[in-house]
């Protein structure tokens, strides 16, 4: 299952019980909303955030890791 869009309650769910990945996940939102990134909630949980300028990103539970 992979869902694409601005706002997604599986996403901001899963990060509204730490702060700190709250204040990111905002950030990454307001980037998705202003057309610069996109995000996809990956089967696993994790989310792919992928930037027009090429770079992806996976945000996992514990670790952000560069995939391009």
């Amino acid at each position: 299952m992979s869902s694409r869009g601005v706002f997604n309650p599986k996403i901001a769910k899963r990060f509204n019980v730490d702060p700190a990945k709250a204040i990111v996940m905002s950030y990454a939102c307001q980037l998705v909303a202003n057309g610069c990134a996109e995000w996809v909630l990956l089967e696993n949980g994790d989310i792919q955030l992928s930037f027009n300028t090429g770079e992806t990103f996976l945000l996992a539970q514990r670790v952000i890791i560069r995939l391009a």
